[in-house]
């Protein structure tokens, strides 16, 4: 089983181009792998609602009576688990051992299970493609108005 383990992290890494920053990661984190098991497996449940949201919004969005002739062309992706794993091994591996004033980057220090989709903020994309360029200002202000 440890084994396994062992094998399933060096895929991992190798697949994510990550071997050189992970030692660096894990300096900062010493459970960082379990903790990268912890957040795929809640990432897996959540993910299925964020497929949800992202459908609705787009939806939304294109049935706007105002966005009609606005909107080319819209679509939005989800992050995929291995994504969002490697992105936290990066950050963490940016991070020094001293406690800077940079939040952007402080604030992945203290990343976890419980707390990663409060942290990572691009777990849903959207791209809008306007017809004419100056369109884009109501497509922005509409997000806006939205949230």
């Amino acid at each position: 089983m440890a084994t396994r383990k062992r094998d399933e992290k060096a895929v991992f890494l190798k697949r994510n181009h990550l071997e050189e920053l992970y030692p660096a990661a894990e300096k900062i984190d010493c459970n960082l792998w379990e903790m990268l098991q912890e957040i795929g497996a809640s990432y897996k449940g959540y993910s299925k609602n964020y497929d949800a949201i992202a459908q609705s919004l787009l939806i939304d969005v294109l049935s706007d009576k105002k966005m009609k002739n606005t909107i080319h062309s819209a679509r939005y992706r989800i992050k995929s688990k291995e994504s969002l794993q490697s992105k936290i091994v990066r950050k963490k591996a940016a991070l020094s051992h001293q406690v800077t004033d940079d939040y952007e980057r402080e604030k992945y220090r203290d990343l976890n299970a419980n707390n990663y989709y409060q942290i990572i903020t691009d777990l849903i994309g959207f791209r809008i493609i306007v017809r004419y360029r100056e369109q884009w200002m109501a497509v922005h202000e509409w997000i806006f108005d939205q949230f």
